[in-house]
């Protein structure tokens, strides 16, 4: 299998995890795992309030009625990570890496570097975290982990693609 990942994004990533001191591998196996690599992905939804973001294009419910709650390629939050960003701001490619590049970091300096642990607290939240430990979403570790696994032992290549755009491929097993 070949994961593709547009160059804006890929290039993002190597910039980010040079700023955070984190693996690109790592980071990029979160976006698979919360988003698939789509950067315009929302995700957690539920009930809300329909002017709490006032004119933001992307602040719409779907057919039955529940908004989105975490947005972009990180899948960050309104309410938590994401916080106090508009949707659209969330969905801004540059703002999601960097903002979930950031909070990455801050989840491994709470888990002491502890990789798994610091996926689990990505994923649940910091404090939910430290209530509840990893066994909560052992899974969702588990894969983000296996992405890592996988991308790290990779070839990544940049090929020319149409348009004059570049992509980087994956071989992905």
């Amino acid at each position: 299998m070949i994961v593709r990942i547009p160059t804006i994004i890929y290039t993002g990533v190597l910039v980010a995890c040079h700023i955070y001191t984190l693996s690109p591998y790592l980071l990029l196996g979160l976006y698979l795992r919360e988003s698939n690599l789509h950067w315009d992905a929302r995700g957690d939804w539920g009930p809300a309030e329909p002017g709490r973001f006032a004119g933001d294009p992307y602040w719409t419910p779907n057919r039955e009625g529940l908004w989105p709650h975490a947005f972009g390629l990180g899948q960050l939050h309104v309410d938590g990570a994401g916080a106090p960003h508009r949707p659209a701001e969330l969905l801004d490619i540059t703002n999601n890496i960097a903002w979930s590049a950031e909070y990455l970091h801050r989840c491994l300096a709470a888990a002491a570097g502890s990789w798994p642990d610091a996926v689990s607290a990505y994923n649940q939240g910091i404090a939910g975290w430290q209530a509840r430990g990893r066994e909560l979403n052992a899974a969702y570790v588990a894969d983000v982990l296996g992405h890592y696994e996988v991308l790290s032992a990779a070839t990544i290549e940049m090929i020319p693609d149409v348009g004059g755009e570049w992509r980087v491929e994956v071989e992905y097993l």
